[in-house]
This record gives structure tokens, C-alpha cells and sequence, in this order.
């Protein structure tokens, strides 16, 4: 009788045992189901913050781009979406006399504008232009001859009142992509362009780009005032950020150019 005692003694504990085990493994599950749970919620909610601050980023920067201009107040942000939004859209009015354009495709133009674009009156700013200046491409960065993305610029130099002041026909050094029959003065991307000579002062300078390759992916030229003189404003840069009540932050950056002139307008036979 003792014997047996025993051994249901001992039965009892493994039963015990077994069941601790069980509740430990099951609590354990629970609490990862739980935050589970807790990080599903927190990623859900994290991701309709961004989801917030994007659409209200978007929105002060369609409304900057539509009211501001230099030298006026911030768009604030949580005027126009709500209070659980803060943030602001800025207009940029940084320049340099190095500009980059946005990415031009076959064939396409780009207007720049050497003395300046007036917002109010939407004209071309006039005066004196005697400065020399460096036209090149920012990117694809390297050799291009030989490859899908070779190329040259038509440049085409525009006074405000008499028109078409000159053109220039820019290319890689050795890359002979154009022999022109026009009378067109053949010059190397980065060489300096001297506008003293020129017969009038130059207030547009309209770039083209002439690519024979059909899979040419586009081209960045960069224009550089070799006086050091800032460059006019080519446009507005504004900068929109939106933060929520959650912490999330968005962040956009726009350039929109001033008035572009359609590249029909300057097409040139070679």
C-alpha cells in the first residue's frame, strides 16, 4: 500500500508538471499574438500618418505653387487641411551662377533665362548681358560619343525685342555627330561662350537637344556665368513638408520652370 502511494505521488507531479508547461507555452503564444497585434496597429496607424502628411505635403505645395511668391509668408499647411496637421510650404529663392536643368529629352528645348523672368507682368526682364558663360552636360556623366545617349546643342541665343541674336552648335570634343551646312559656329561642350562680340544683348538662351540614337534616355545640361554672377530665378522651387499629430513627417521638394517656348518654334536643317 505504501508502494502504490507513492507512485501516485509521483503521477500527480508529472500531471502538474505537464500542465505548468502547457500554461507557459499558451501564455507565451498569447503574448505574441498579443503584440503581434500592438505592431500590426502601430505599423497601420504609421503607415495612414504617412499616408496624411503626404496628401497634406501635396496640398500646400499645388497651393504655393498657385500664390506664392518672393518674399511672401510660408503656406501653412494646418490652415488648409486641418489642425492635426503642422508643417509649411516654402518658396526657395536660392540661386547660383551654376544651373542644372531638369532632364530634356530627344529633340526637346530648354528655355533659360539669361537677365530674368518678371512673375507680374510675365515678360522677359531686357537690359545689358555681356557675361560669358560655360554650357555643358551635368548628366549622363562620362563619355558620351559612341553611345545611346550621344548628342549635341543647338544653342540659340534670343533678344527680347530683334529675336534670334545667334546660334551656337556645341558637341562632345571628336564626337562629329553634325557637320552643319547652315553657317552655324561649331563649338566643344565647356568652352567658354563670349557674348561681347555678339550683335545684341542675349536675354533667352534656348538649348535643343539633338540626339540621332531613338533610345537616347535624355540629358541634364548645366549653364554656368563664369563672372561668378548668380543666375536669375528659372522658376519656383518650393518646398512642402506636413508632419501629423503621430510624428510622421513628409517632405517634397517641386521646381516648376518659367514659361518653356515649344521646339517647334526654333527648328533648324543641318
Amino acid at each position: 500500500m505504501k508502494i502504490k502511494f507513492i507512485r501516485n505521488k509521483q503521477s500527480g507531479g508529472q500531471v502538474l508538471l505537464i500542465i505548468v508547461l502547457i500554461a507557459t507555452v499558451l501564455m507565451t503564444i498569447g503574448l505574441s499574438l498579443t503584440q503581434l497585434t500592438v505592431d500590426e496597429s502601430k505599423i497601420s496607424k504609421l503607415e495612414e500618418d504617412a499616408k496624411k502628411a503626404r496628401a497634406a505635403a501635396e496640398a500646400g505645395l499645388d497651393v504655393a505653387l498657385d500664390q506664392l511668391d518672393i518674399g511672401e509668408d510660408p503656406i501653412q499647411i494646418g490652415d488648409l487641411v486641418g489642425n492635426d496637421i503642422t508643417g509649411e510650404a516654402v518658396l526657395s529663392t536660392d540661386s547660383s551662377n551654376d544651373f542644372v536643368s531638369p532632364l530634356i529629352s530627344k529633340d526637346a528645348i530648354y528655355t533659360f533665362y539669361l537677365t530674368g523672368y518678371n512673375t507680374s507682368t510675365h515678360d522677359i526682364v531686357g537690359g545689358v548681358f555681356d557675361d560669358d558663360l560655360i554650357v555643358d552636360i551635368s548628366s549622363p556623366a562620362g563619355t558620351l560619343c559612341g553611345t545611346i545617349n550621344e548628342l549635341a546643342l543647338e544653342l540659340t541665343f534670343v533678344n527680347n525685342s530683334s529675336g534670334i541674336v545667334t546660334r551656337r552648335l556645341a558637341e562632345e570634343n571628336g564626337c562629329d555627330i553634325i557637320d552643319s551646312t547652315n553657317g552655324i559656329h561649331e563649338i566643344n561642350l565647356g568652352d567658354t561662350i563670349s557674348t561681347s562680340g555678339f550683335s545684341d544683348d542675349p536675354h533667352l538662351l534656348i538649348a535643343r537637344i539633338i540626339a540621332p540614337n531613338d533610345a537616347f534616355t535624355g540629358a541634364k545640361i548645366s549653364i554656368t556665368n563664369t563672372s561668378g554672377n548668380d543666375w536669375p530665378p528659372q522658376g519656383k522651387t518650393v518646398i512642402s513638408t506636413a508632419s501629423t499629430a503621430g510624428g510622421v513627417t513628409k517632405k517634397i521638394k517641386l521646381f516648376q520652370s518659367y514659361p518653356q517656348f515649344p521646339a517647334e518654334f526654333f527648328v533648324t536643317s543641318f
